[in-house]
């Protein structure tokens, strides 16, 4: 893992419900960790993706960190709930299921870390690899 170049990541502890989405969202986009408007979007992308499966298949506390790293910003997303997400296939009939496959088709890279009590889902937004997400 990357270290932070900050001696302090920005921290926010979300609500537990459908308002934590809109309030992580808020929060990356006044984020001064960010380089670009295209990184702070994908970002934006990506933690509504975490934090929402968070609120729906986590336990509370939900906590969400940005991070300044050497190669970029690292993003992470920790609850309760000990059970790790789940990348599944494509499928153009689902209609829901795709939060992790956005993730993984946008971030640098992506992983997961056991915690005493539950889990911390990490991502990686390289400064200089920006990825485009195609259908």
């Amino acid at each position: 893992m990357a270290r932070p170049l900050a001696k302090t990541p920005f921290v926010l502890a979300l609500p537990n419900g459908p308002r934590a989405p809109r309030c992580a969202r808020d929060f990356i986009q006044s984020s001064s960790a960010f380089r670009t408007e295209s990184s702070r979007d994908s970002a934006v992308l990506m933690v509504s993706e975490l934090v929402t499966n968070a609120v729906i298949h986590g336990r509370p506390p939900i906590v969400l960190t940005v991070a300044r790293v050497r190669s970029g910003v690292e993003i992470s997303v920790a609850d309760d709930q000990p059970d790790w997400p789940v990348l599944r296939p494509p499928s153009r009939e689902a209609v829901a299921g795709r939060g992790m496959q956005v993730v993984e088709a946008l971030a640098a890279s992506w992983g997961v870390r056991r915690r005493p009590v539950g889990k911390t889902i990490w991502l990686l937004l390289a400064d200089n690899e920006i990825r485009q997400i195609t259908a």
